[in-house]
């Protein structure tokens, strides 16, 4: 699932509105809204932007369904333990908003179908996501700075509630998987630098080497919890979906100093709906 493709968070009234599907399936096919949206989006970027179909999705690759209607992923705001995600980036709860970002690694994390994890095993799950050895680090290495790095993240009420029960925001959640995932060789005790030293050697963190081990080694898995999204969709027994980008034109384009912010906007011009106008 590693193809390059927008990821849409949608947030606020305009969710129920228009009918959007934020439960049961959301990502799959059938849903009148969620797959005009993403039509309409496709359509834009073959005609007006920059897709081709003959080459698109991996070149040489098989490419995949979520290709014909993009991510999109709305807001179940009536399941959240938080506020919303649009007042939580500092919008009105009557505005709607729109998110969106490129993703290149799409990764499954815990859900609660067919599975007997307690949190403790699914908080496990989703960190080992942001690992040094997996994901998008696993190939293109952790940065020195993790400047321009994108994470989004879709997760199902049920373990949403279990990260607020155990005292998570979203930004508290975002910081620990930060400080989970970062390599400070100053910070770490014996065994975790005896640990680290060994995968190095193996080869099994990329961009690092043994001989890089040593005091003042440094790698984070993104700069800011602020570049961390994190949205709540689906029902209880969904599952966890962790997007992240190190390519295309949210990264890379240029040497920066400070990560670009996320591209969110107030939807208007939706003249047919109450919360577009």
């Amino acid at each position: 699932m590693n193809e390059i493709l927008p990821i849409t968070f949608i947030s606020g009234p305009i969710v129920e509105e228009i009918g959007l599907n934020n439960g049961a399936g959301y990502l799959a096919p059938g849903h009148r809204a969620n797959a005009t949206i993403g039509r309409a989006m496709l359509m834009c970027m073959i005609n007006i932007g920059w897709r081709r179909m003959d080459v698109y999705s991996s070149p040489g690759g098989l490419g995949q369904p979520a290709a014909y209607a993009n991510y999109i992923i709305p807001e179940n705001q009536k399941a959240s333990p938080w506020e919303p995600y649009a007042v939580s980036n500092g919008f009105k709860p009557e505005e709607s908003t729109v998110t969106i970002c490129e993703g290149i690694f799409i990764s499954r994390g815990p859900s609660e179908t067919l599975s007997m994890a307690g949190f403790s095993e699914r908080l496990g799950q989703v960190k080992d996501l942001f690992s040094p050895s997996a994901g998008v680090f696993g190939f293109f290495g952790m940065p020195q700075k993790g400047v321009d790095m994108r994470h989004m993240i879709a997760i199902h009420p049920t373990f949403a509630r279990q990260l607020a029960n155990a005292g998570f925001t979203r930004e508290s959640f975002a910081k620990w998987l930060h400080d989970q995932s970062a390599i400070n060789w100053d910070k770490m005790n014996a065994d975790e630098r005896k640990k680290l030293t060994e995968m190095a050697a193996e080869g099994k963190i990329v961009g690092i080497g043994a001989k890089d081990c040593k005091p003042g080694l440094y790698r984070e898995p993104f700069a800011d919890p602020k570049d961390v999204a994190v949205i709540v969709a689906g029902t209880g027994a969904g599952g966890v979906i962790v997007f992240q980008t190190p390519l295309g034109s949210t990264a890379h384009v240029e040497d920066v100093e400070v990560t670009r912010p996320y591209m969110h906007k107030v939807i208007h011009g939706a003249t047919l709906t109450k919360a577009g106008k």
